[in-house]
């Protein structure tokens, strides 16, 4: 059982269970309403426990019902790693440049070409597809800011991986 309204924290208006985030009066937060008395009657930690392995076995105590159909498990999923910087960069005589993502990674993999997996992960993500996917232990940034990635240096290793040459450090 879903909640049945949303309140406004602050001037208490009920708003229909709508995706809205905010009162229309006050600008003040809105949160879900339930039925305590039906929740406590209807579910229990069994309840819970004989749910399906995601987030959807709360699904009574959430503030929207659970979709038909799933397509993706939510909620329990195992932990992938992520890159921690990513760098996307033009490989190639200007012009004619291809795009070449690097990505950082914590697992341990070796400079060069990424493997299968994390490349179909980037492709998905991004909405032009890149002409090569490589992983690299850390990437090269500027001095004066931890953040700023030197995409020359980036993009000249790159372009030396994909020659054929040993991957090293950018």
């Amino acid at each position: 059982m879903p909640a049945t309204a949303l309140r406004c924290r602050i001037c208490e208006k009920q708003y229909p269970l709508d995706p809205v985030g905010v009162c229309a009066s006050c600008f003040g937060p809105l949160e879900p309403v339930y039925d305590r008395d039906e929740q406590r009657r209807t579910v229990s930690r069994e309840s819970i426990a004989a749910g399906p392995a995601s987030i959807w076995r709360y699904a009574p105590l959430l503030p929207v019902a659970a979709p038909a159909e799933q397509r993706l498990p939510a909620g329990l999923t195992p932990l992938v790693s992520a890159p921690r910087l990513a760098a996307a960069v033009g490989v190639g005589p200007v012009g004619t440049q291809q795009l070449v993502v690097v990505v950082e990674t914590t697992l341990g993999e070796r400079p060069g070409v990424a493997s299968t997996g994390l490349t179909k992960l980037v492709r998905d993500a991004v909405s032009m597809a890149p002409a090569a996917v490589l992983v690299i232990k850390s990437l090269p940034v500027d001095i004066r800011h931890n953040s700023k990635i030197d995409r020359v240096r980036v993009a000249a290793w790159a372009e030396r991986v994909l020659a054929g040459s040993r991957a090293g450090r950018p």
